[in-house]
C-alpha cells in the first residue's frame, strides 16, 4: 500500500511538471539553484538563490534545455530539473519581446553552441583547443544578442569581492576581477525578462 501511494505521488508530480512544461515557449530562460561549492560562491556574490541558467527549447514536441554545464549540451527538461537543489524551484523568465522572435531561428542559433567547452574561468572571449569556451549565463546572453534589444540587461564588471579567498582558490589564483561578465541573477532582476512561473 505504501509503495502504491509513493508511486501515485511520483506520477502526479511527473504529470504536473510535464503539463507545465507544455506551457513553456522556446527561448524561455530557466533560473536554477544548484547545490555545490562554487554555486554557493556565486549565490553569495550575487545575493541570489540562482547559480545556474539554461534555455528551454521544444524539439519535435519534446521538452529540452540547452545549458553550459560541463560543456554546452542539450538535455531533457527532466534531466535539467533533476539537479535542482532539493526543496527549491526553477524560475521561468521570458523575454518581454518574445513574440517578436522567430522561434525556429532562435533554436538554430542556440543549438549551434552545443558541443562547446565549459568556461570555468568565467571569461568573456576565450577558447579551449580552438573552440570558444562559454559559461552558463554567457551562453544565454550571447544567444539572445542575435535577436534582442535589451533595455537594461548588459555585461558588468565582475568584482569577486564576497569571499575573495575562496574565489581565488576556485580560480586557482587567476580570478578575473575587473573583467566583464554576467550572472544568472542579472536575468532575474532585469526588466527585459518577466517571471512566468516556478517549476517545482
Amino acid at each position: 500500500m505504501a509503495r502504491f501511494k509513493l508511486f501515485t505521488i511520483i506520477l502526479i508530480i511527473a504529470c504536473s511538471q510535464s503539463a507545465l512544461a507544455h506551457n513553456l515557449q522556446t527561448g524561455d530562460v530557466l533560473l536554477q539553484p544548484l547545490d555545490c561549492w562554487s554555486c554557493s560562491l556565486i549565490e553569495a556574490q550575487e545575493e541570489s538563490i540562482y547559480s545556474h541558467i539554461g534555455v528551454y527549447v521544444n524539439i519535435d514536441g519534446e521538452d529540452y534545455v540547452v545549458e553550459a554545464y560541463g560543456s554546452v549540451r542539450l538535455v531533457s527538461l527532466n534531466e535539467f530539473m533533476h539537479k535542482t537543489q532539493i526543496n527549491s524551484s526553477v524560475r521561468v523568465k521570458r523575454y518581454v519581446k518574445s513574440d517578436a522572435i522567430e522561434k525556429e531561428t532562435f533554436k538554430k542559433v542556440l543549438l549551434s553552441y552545443v558541443g562547446l567547452p565549459y568556461d570555468r574561468y568565467f571569461l568573456w572571449n576565450n577558447s579551449i583547443d580552438g573552440k570558444e569556451a562559454i559559461y552558463c549565463s554567457e551562453l544565454v546572453y550571447k544567444a539572445y544578442l542575435y535577436f534582442a534589444q535589451f533595455s537594461d540587461l548588459n555585461t558588468k564588471v565582475m568584482k569577486f569581492d564576497v569571499n575573495p579567498l575562496m574565489w581565488d582558490r576556485y580560480f586557482r589564483e587567476q580570478t578575473p576581477r575587473g573583467k566583464l561578465g554576467i550572472s544568472p541573477a542579472d536575468f532575474d532582476t532585469s526588466k527585459d525578462f518577466i517571471t512566468i512561473s516556478e517549476i517545482f
